[in-house]
């Protein structure tokens, strides 16, 4: 990496795979009821590659800021500040995501416990009812 106009890309591209990971947060969100183990899997799969890419991606920047030392291009420290702010404010929408398929995931489970709670009531009374 070299120069402001990789600096920039890498930047660009950080943001994308951001945006990617609040796509898989939505689609997560909009399936949390149907979806089964196998598409979980793959979410969070698709989901941990956007992360290790991001970090490859500020591994890089952190390894040509410490080669440019003070001589690092004009306006760099900003675009960081800058870029870091929006990434703070996708981090947390996705936070706000992952917590609410969290709790739709808690209430699905609950009803799944409620609704075998009566299919346990119903199979007692079909054997109390056949040894009468």
């Amino acid at each position: 990496m070299n120069g402001m106009d990789s600096v920039l890309g890498r930047l660009r591209l950080r943001e994308e795979l951001y945006r990617r990971l609040i796509s898989e947060a939505d689609g997560l969100l909009a399936s949390v009821g149907e979806a089964g183990e196998d598409g979980l899997v793959s979410t969070m799969a698709r989901r941990q590659e956007i992360l290790e890419s991001i970090q490859k991606i500020d591994s890089e920047l952190a390894a040509f800021l410490s080669r440019q030392g003070t001589e690092a291009p004009a306006g760099v420290a900003s675009l960081l500040r800058e870029f870091a702010d929006r990434r703070k404010l996708l981090t947390d929408k996705i936070r706000e995501k992952d917590a609410l398929v969290m709790a739709l995931a808690n209430g699905r489970i609950e009803e799944i416990k409620h609704e075998l709670g009566g299919l346990v009531k119903g199979r007692s009374a079909l054997q109390a009812y056949e040894t009468a």
